[in-house]
C-alpha cells in the first residue's frame, strides 16, 4: 500500500474508489466526515472528540465517510494513537506513516493479528496491554467536603498545575478551551489545585472523565470527589460518563468501582517491546 497525503475533493463527480487501496494523510477538512463516520461510542468518543476540535491528525484508507481502516493520533498525546477497522494489515499499513507512536490502540478484536504483524516487521514483540472502558448509569451519592466546579476565574490554577500534573492542554487544547466548553471540579489547597477532575473528551451523548492528584494529596478521596461532580453535571445534561483505564491501574480502577462504573468493553493497547 502507498502512503501519501492527498486533499479530499468536494462531493462532485469525482469518484472516490481510486482511495480505496491506499492510505492518507487526512486533510483536517474532512475531519468532521471522519467523526461522523467512526460514530460517537465509548470507544470512540476520545477519538471523535480530537477530530471535532482539530486536536488530532488521522490517516485512513478509503472514503473518510466509510474507510476501511483509520487511525487517529492526538497532538496532546501522541504516542497512543487509536486505530480502527477490521482489517490488521491494513492498520499496520497506515501506522507505518504514523510518527513517534509507542502504543497503538486497536479492537480487542484484532490484537493478536496485528501484534504479529508488527513482529515480523520489525523482529521486535509487541507488549499487549488491555484497556477497559467503563460507565456509570447514575451520578453517585454523596459529596465531597471541599471538592467544587471550577470556573473561569480558577483559570489560573489550572495553568500553574498544568505542567507539574503532566496535563499540557487539558485534552481541550488549553486549559481556557476546558473551562469553556467542557466541565472540571477541584479540590484547591494552600492556594494550588490538589486534584481535579474534567471531561477529557465530551460529545453528544458520551463523554470520558478523567482525573489527576498531586502526590502529596493522594489517598484523601479527591478525585472521587472531584470526579463525583464531573459525573453528576453530565447526567444533568443527558451524557453518558465514560472511564478508561489500563487493566493495571489499580488505583484508577477502584476510583471507578466507588463512583459506580461498570465495565463494558475492552481495546487493547499494542506497545512497542
Amino acid at each position: 500500500m502507498i502512503v501519501q497525503r492527498v486533499t479530499i475533493p468536494p462531493p462532485g463527480p469525482t469518484p472516490m474508489s481510486d482511495l480505496s487501496c491506499r492510505g492518507y494523510d487526512l486533510d483536517p477538512a474532512a475531519f468532521p466526515s471522519l467523526a461522523a463516520a467512526l460514530g460517537e461510542s465509548l470507544e470512540t468518543v476520545m477519538s471523535v472528540h480530537r477530530l471535532r476540535r482539530a486536536l488530532a491528525r488521522a490517516w485512513v484508507i478509503g472514503d473518510p465517510t466509510r474507510p476501511d481502516a483509520a487511525i487517529v493520533q492526538g497532538t496532546l498525546l501522541p504516542e497512543e494513537p487509536h486505530a480502527f477497522g477490521e482489517d490488521p494489515a491494513a492498520i499496520l499499513a497506515l501506522l507505518r506513516e504514523v510518527p513517534g507512536w509507542q502504543c497503538v490502540n486497536a479492537p480487542e478484536a484484532l490484537a493478536p493479528a496485528l501484534a504479529d504483524l508488527i513482529a515480523r516487521e520489525t523482529g521486535a514483540s509487541c507488549i499487549l496491554g488491555p484497556e477497559i472502558y467503563l460507565v456509570q448509569d447514575a451520578p453517585p451519592p454523596g459529596r465531597h467536603p471541599v471538592a467544587r466546579r471550577l470556573l473561569l476565574a480558577d483559570l489560573p490554577l489550572l495553568d500553574a498545575a498544568a505542567g507539574p500534573l503532566n496535563m499540557h492542554g487539558w485534552r481541550f487544547g488549553s486549559a481556557a478551551r476546558l473551562l469553556e466548553y467542557g466541565i472540571a471540579a477541584g479540590v484547591v489547597e494552600d492556594g494550588r489545585l490538589a486534584a481535579a477532575a474534567f471531561t477529557s473528551a465530551l460529545g453528544e451523548r458520551f463523554a470520558e472523565v478523567g482525573i489527576v492528584t498531586r502526590p502529596d494529596a493522594r489517598g484523601r478521596g479527591h478525585a472521587t470527589g472531584c470526579a463525583a461532580i464531573v459525573c453528576d453535571m453530565l447526567h444533568r445534561r443527558g451524557v453518558t460518563p465514560v472511564w478508561s483505564v489500563a487493566a493495571d491501574n489499580h488505583a484508577s480502577l477502584r476510583v471507578a468501582a466507588r463512583l459506580g462504573f461498570r465495565e463494558t468493553s475492552r481495546r487493547i493497547y499494542l506497545c512497542r517491546g
